[in-house]
């Protein structure tokens, strides 16, 4: 339905997105590699990358436990995940989401610190277990390049390189989005 949603949107102003031969779609995400011996696989950076999203786990399972211990309202709670969740969009990933689309930012931070209000230990789960520090295997042995999408926001210098490297090194099809970020925002 989202992809659905994409391909007809004004924003998306290029091919569809997909096909009928896609088989697996990348949203700015961590591609891993598609051969062991891939030379954009780095052991040290992913290291770093597992020690700064457990680092990030642990920060957002403290503020959870600790919105019970200094706040009886849910406003309160909320107000907690607020101030993490400007500073952590307020970073260079980002791409100045706050100033670019500031109503759009607004409703985000809102509608995600309500979220982490109460889900916050699930997110800090998946992140542990889903980083890309962790997942980096050549996982895509059983995926034809040819069948791959990867889409990335233009304004997110890491993801849209290694879409643009992918391309050129194994012709996937690349998308990128204009006037976007990380996660397309």
């Amino acid at each position: 339905v989202a992809m659905a949603m994409m391909n007809k949107s004004a924003a998306f102003e290029c091919a569809p997105l997909v096909s009928d031969s896609t088989k697996l779609l990348l949203f700015g995400s961590s591609p891993g590699s598609f051969h062991p011996e891939d030379v954009m696989f780095d052991a040290e950076a992913n290291i770093q990358r597992r020690n700064a999203d457990d680092n990030l786990a642990s920060t957002i399972s403290t503020i959870f436990k600790s919105q019970y211990l200094y706040s009886s309202a849910k406003d309160e709670s909320v107000g907690v995940w607020i101030d993490f969740l400007t500073t952590w969009y307020g970073l260079p990933l980002w791409a100045n989401i706050s100033k670019r689309n500031p109503l759009t930012f607004s409703e985000m931070v809102q509608t995600r610190a309500s979220s982490l209000a109460i889900r916050a230990p699930d997110i800090a789960y998946l992140l542990r277990i889903c980083s890309a520090g962790r997942n980096y295997d050549p996982v895509w042995q059983s995926v034809d390049p040819s069948q791959v999408s990867f889409i990335a926001g233009a304004l997110d210098e890491k993801y849209s390189f290694i879409g643009k490297e992918w391309r050129k090194r194994f012709g996937i099809d690349y998308h990128e989005i204009k006037n976007s970020g990380h996660a397309l925002l």
